[in-house]
């Protein structure tokens, strides 16, 4: 069941997982229900409410190894596999939200499965295209992970026909997306555009990640061709900034920060050069896809339903920037012609990355403990003979039995006269 922003169960959420009031998509939220039971302490809710966060940004660690190392744009494929793992696992980011019950990693996860269903389909041709019924499952599975999916899907379709181009009739490939169309509608119409639709209409998803001056959106002052193009040049702008961010092993006060922003830009700019040099058709196709990408996203962006922003929804980004990121690597490895000499290289790669990691992991991890102690809070309210206890964002008292079996726990101090009880300031969402 799920409790909204107060604490309750409201009759709309019941069997959606989530209150329908949030933007995330639900599928993650089924999970949690299963580890999350009543009785359990507030302890108990952060471990099992964000194990599910947890394996899929393990999972996705291992996949994006997977993806790179089939690839097959690089001789020696253990190398590319062993980089990207390291570019993911390392990534701040991605750390940050595999540890929360938010359901980012699991969009990174599911990033990562649509790019190997895509790799999958291009390396089997013909066959790979015999179900189509199953790959449709497959995209509305993932949009019920991250509403964001649906952005990747026109490049997906464009980019399978780009690489089968020649080797299958026009009646052939209608089927084969008519049934794809078939089979995604059967879960996306339930559990994706019936939950998504009020979202899209008035814009909820866009609120802090817009920036503190918009400048991560476009605005509403373009009116023609040549304000769009301004607008869209001034969002672009930021893209080195939201790679950066996506893909940092520092932390964003680190002296290092400006110079891993551009080597991060030439090595996935060198990485696309190195894909769309490639002699074959189907390895190109992930170009084609990209390229697909960019463009649906910039219409979004124009249309004002999205950001590009160096936040947490830029996360799906991650990924495609892993692996061409990796590749750009990769290529300059390879400028080295003694197999040995190119593994000592990759080698100083990764431990160069855990160098730069360790320079600021002790200093984000301390900032990054939980304040709500429950035994430094119980021992607060004894020594401030304190009446009651008001939470107000998050509802972390109601779960802490040392406070709510002892003292009378309120969820909104907004309602309650200051007379009514003795007040010590915790922090600004706690107050006893």
């Amino acid at each position: 069941k799920a409790w909204n922003t107060s604490g309750n169960i409201t009759v709309g959420d019941v069997g959606n997982g989530m209150p329908l009031t949030w933007t995330f998509a639900p599928a993650q939220f089924y999970i949690t229900e299963i580890f999350l039971v009543p009785g359990m302490s507030y302890e108990q809710i952060k471990f099992w409410g964000r194990f599910p966060s947890f394996v899929f940004g393990i999972l996705a660690i291992g996949l994006m190894g997977i993806l790179v190392a089939r690839m097959r744009t690089m001789s020696e494929p253990t190398i590319g596999a062993g980089l990207a793992m390291t570019f993911m696992a390392l990534s701040w980011q991605n750390i940050i939200y595999s540890a929360q019950m938010e359901s980012y990693s699991i969009g990174v996860f599911a990033v990562a499965i649509l790019l190997l269903a895509l790799q999958y389909i291009l390396d089997r041709g013909k066959e790979g295209r015999l179900n189509g019924w199953g790959i449709g499952l497959l995209l509305g599975g993932l949009a019920m992970c991250q509403y964001q999916l649906l952005i990747f899907y026109p490049g997906f379709i464009i980019a399978i026909m780009y690489g089968d181009s020649g080797n299958a009739n026009w009646k052939d490939r209608f089927r084969f997306l008519a049934q794809i169309g078939v089979g995604f509608c059967l879960l996306a119409v339930p559990f994706v555009f019936a939950m998504l639709w009020s979202h899209w209409v008035g814009n909820t998803g866009i609120i802090w990640n817009a920036g503190p001056q918009g400048e991560f959106m476009l605005g509403s002052g373009e009116s023609s061709i040549a304000g769009y193009a301004i607008g869209v040049a001034k969002v672009l702008a930021i893209f080195p900034y939201v790679l950066e961010a996506m893909l940092s092993p520092v932390a964003e006060d680190s002296i290092f920060l400006p110079l891993l922003r551009w080597v991060c830009l030439i090595l996935f700019l060198v990485g696309i050069w190195s894909v769309a040099r490639d002699k074959e058709r189907k390895k190109r196709a992930i170009l084609v896809f990209t390229i697909s990408l960019v463009a649906t996203w910039l219409a979004l962006l124009i249309a004002r339903k999205v950001t590009l922003s160096p936040t947490r929804h830029s996360m799906v980004l991650t990924p495609v920037f892993v692996m061409f990121v990796t590749v750009g690597v990769v290529h300059v490895i390879e400028i080295v012609k003694n197999s040995v000499a190119r593994k000592n290289i990759a080698l100083v790669v990764v431990f160069g990355w855990l160098g730069l990691f360790a320079t600021t992991a002790s200093a984000e991890l301390s900032r990054r403990q939980d304040p709500f102690d429950e035994l430094s809070l119980a021992m607060k309210i004894v020594g401030d003979q304190a009446d009651l206890v008001v939470g107000k964002f998050p509802n972390s008292p109601f779960f802490m039995p040392l406070l709510a079996s002892k003292y009378p726990v309120i969820e909104d101090r907004w309602h309650l006269p200051e007379s009514v009880f003795r007040l010590s300031t915790i922090n600004s969402n706690l107050m006893i």
